[in-house]
């Protein structure tokens, strides 16, 4: 295979530290793999000496199975993996090796058994879990505890949630990822015999989508590269889209004042793209002030190609046309069409309105399981508090739902048996709870009559239930119709399950539903999330509803503006031949403004 000047050099580079900058499309996999090949044939480097680090276990993956079809000669290859997972490794060598890793739905298990151990509830327990999740992530890399102040609850209360879960994970002898980078540092400072068996162990290190390595990621690589500064760091400061995770275009600044000798490489020639797509996609940086060192031109000649920029007067019309768009190209581009949105919560809406138009879509954010969604854990608390089987947890979730002036402290140190009728009990000299409570004791007895669906029904437009919806969803700024998956599967699942109990068991069940990126994709248009989009390409890409509040995110601070342009810039360099950017005049019948990169776009 011929390489173009760039990619041959960096390919081979000799020792040292290198950046290589690796705009989109411009075959950095392909630079890594064939570096990697000059290294173990023609330098003769122990092939297990050398390390291969990305950020994704996927992509960690795929860059160990290229290498093994492209290097057949012997069954020693270099170690390929996420940071994690190598600094998960090196920890585990040098402390306990039993250590395993906590899962996402294990902490949030854990975040939320916590709050209600301490009486803390939420209208949405899972999200708020979330939120705990983030601010303790926030508060061990930024090393701010025990002085954190949390946006959610007092310092008091987020000292007392930190230690329980941090207890919890050190007699269980596991650790989240925050705890990996830490004690890694932590171990390396302290164990000189062991920081020296890595570095002779990692004599060259390559590292993969550089710009999004974390100042404790980075700590830790510069430790391991001593003495000789093999670092090969192939990167693109304009993808730095992980901000929240603690990534900075600065750290690949700091590489170069850490290593004033550097080998600099620009892989100029995008492969991917056409060159109109170049052209708009580096012009909405250079708007945004974001110049390049070097110029990117087309290393492909696409005349086909298709760019366009067009205002619709609300989103279903806007989706209604992207439908009619993805028919015409659907016998040209079977498999390469997609659909990216800023916000995940912005797909269920527009999946809606391509499931009924007949167009067959996939989207590997929804949920694993629908039964963990609380419309769904409601449902299933109405209908156990119903049959007198609910316990003083789903009258919790219940009783403002909708909003009956009820507080969660009379619930508290109750004593066992049915949590309402002690509830009535307790508000006889109050006549106007009292009078509220009566009223939810009679629904919740004729809900107790009905079968599956006809209850989800009385639930929603006589109980009040659907009316909570629409509220809760415009407290938190988002559409109402992103309900409307979940209430139809919810409501094709009870005309499966006409029996509330068969209803309640199907729903109770532990066993995960089929992940829609595990079915079949051959036809399937993906709707994806921007963020989630990096690394892929596409024939045909949609951006719809840049408008603002959406794009920038609509809580954005003004310093992460710049990063808000860099998603968008990722998202329109997925393309290959043809990009179609949307915004709205509307939005639920209020009138919006594009966002201001779209009004950087029509200036060109």
């Amino acid at each position: 295979m011929d390489y173009n000047h760039s990619q041959n050099r960096a390919i081979r580079h000799g020792q040292g530290p290198a950046l290589i900058t690796a705009g989109p499309g411009s075959g950095k996999t392909i630079v890594i793999i064939n570096r990697l090949l000059y290294l173990i044939l023609e330098r003769k480097i122990d092939p297990e000496q050398i390390l291969v680090a990305t950020f994704t276990k996927a992509a960690a993956q795929e860059m160990a199975e290229r290498f093994r079809s492209a290097y057949q000669e012997t069954p020693r290859i270099p170690v390929f993996g996420t940071l994690h997972s190598i600094f998960f490794r090196i920890l585990k060598s040098g402390s306990d090796p039993s250590l395993r890793i906590i899962s996402q739905k294990q902490q949030l298990a854990l975040i939320r058994k916590e709050l209600q151990r301490l009486d803390l509830y939420a209208d949405d327990p899972e999200l708020y879990a979330g939120k705990i999740l983030n601010e303790i992530s926030r508060a061990k890399n930024a090393d701010r505890l025990p002085e954190h102040c949390s946006n959610l609850v007092s310092p008091d209360l987020f000292r007392l949630i930190f230690r329980s879960y941090q207890d919890y994970l050190e007699q269980n002898q596991m650790m989240d990822y925050d705890d990996i980078l830490i004690k890694t540092k932590q171990l390396l400072d302290s164990r000189e015999d062991l920081l020296n068996k890595w570095q002779k162990r990692c004599c060259y290190i390559l590292i993969d989508e550089f710009q999004d390595i974390n100042l404790l990621q980075y700590q830790i690589l510069r430790m391991l590269a001593l003495p000789e500064n093999n670092l090969f760091a192939v990167g693109d400061e304009n993808q730095c889209i992980y901000g929240f995770r603690g990534s900075s275009p600065r750290f690949i600044k700091q590489f170069l004042i850490d290593y004033p000798g550097c080998i600099r490489i620009f892989l100029d020639v995008n492969y991917r793209c056409s060159e109109m797509i170049i052209r708009r996609s580096c012009a909405l940086l250079e708007a945004g002030g974001i110049r390049f060192p070097s110029s990117v031109r087309a290393g492909t000649t696409r005349e086909d190609s298709v760019y366009t920029l067009h205002q619709y007067h609300d989103q279903q019309e806007e989706a209604e046309d992207i439908v009619r768009q993805i028919r015409r190209y659907q016998s040209t581009f079977p498999n390469g069409i997609a659909v990216l949105l800023r916000s995940s919560r912005e797909i269920p809406s527009l999946m809606r309105i391509f499931s009924e138009s007949g167009i067959s879509c996939r989207s590997p954010k929804l949920p694993d399981d629908f039964r963990d969604h609380f419309i769904v854990r409601d449902i299933c608390s109405y209908f156990r508090t119903a049959s007198r089987r609910g316990s003083r947890q789903d009258l919790l979730r219940i009783m403002n739902r909708p909003f009956r002036m009820v507080s969660r402290a009379l619930l508290l140190n109750q004593s066992e048996g049915d949590p309402l009728k002690q509830l009535i009990r307790t508000v006889q000299d109050d006549p106007i709870l009292l009078r509220s409570l009566r009223k939810l004791e009679g629904e919740l007895s004729f809900l107790s009559q009905l079968t599956s669906y006809a209850g989800i029904e009385y639930l929603l437009h006589v109980v009040g239930y659907g009316f909570f919806l629409q509220q809760y969803a415009a407290e938190h700024g988002i559409s109402s119709c992103l309900y409307a998956p979940v209430l139809s599967r919810l409501k094709e699942t009870a005309r499966t399950y006409p029996s509330p109990d068969m209803f309640l068991n199907y729903l109770s069940c532990s066993e995960p539903e089929t992940r829609s990126d595990r079915l079949p994709r051959e036809g399937l248009v993906l709707v994806d999330t921007m963020h989630a989009s990096k690394g892929m390409e596409y024939d045909v890409v949609f951006l719809p509803r840049l408008n603002k509040g959406i794009i920038p995110a609509g809580s954005i601070q003004d310093t992460s503006i710049e990063e808000e342009r860099r998603i968008l810039y990722v998202a329109m360099t997925r393309a290959r031949y043809m990009l179609h950017l949307s915004y709205t005049e509307y939005i639920n019948q209020k009138k919006v403004l594009p966002s201001v990169f779209v009004t950087d776009l029509l200036r060109l």
